[in-house]
């Protein structure tokens, strides 16, 4: 009989990755009389890149399905949740620095960084990821 070993190998890592996500789902799940809430983004911006063109990978899928079991998942729409202020919802603007080189003084836009134009607002900068983060958390807390 003609043995296959590939299948051995795959059912290995089948059985390592379930594991993984059950280590994984675990952590959310709440003492007994609490209740997890978790917001996750619906991967509905379209990337103009190419990698994702908005399909959440493989395995986020299984992670999603199987932390529905443990707590409650809350999907929350990430569009222009890293583009408003998270304390005042003003639109942000590219954070700014002066470059020189060659003598030559020029503005050039940070990327990972915005910074709130509303006088009024105590957010100055925010991390764009930090922000995003505030953002979805506002409206996950809102369902």
């Amino acid at each position: 009989m003609h043995q296959k070993p590939f299948r051995k190998v795959r059912h290995q890592a089948y059985v390592g990755r379930e594991r993984a996500i059950n280590q994984l789902t675990e952590q959310f799940r709440a003492p007994p009389g609490m209740t997890t809430i978790v917001g996750v983004g619906n991967w509905s911006a379209q990337d103009r890149g190419g990698i994702m063109r908005g399909t959440p990978p493989g395995p986020w899928i299984r992670f999603l399905r199987r932390l529905r079991r443990v707590c409650r998942v809350v999907v929350v729409d990430e569009h222009r949740t890293s583009k408003l202020c998270c304390a005042c919802h003003a639109t942000l603007h590219a954070h700014q620095y002066v470059r020189v080189r060659n003598g030559v003084e020029k503005l050039v836009d940070v990327w990972d960084t915005k910074r709130c134009t509303n006088r009024g607002c105590k957010v100055h900068v925010v991390n764009r990821d930090v922000n995003g983060a505030a953002n979805m958390l506002m409206l996950t807390k809102i369902f």
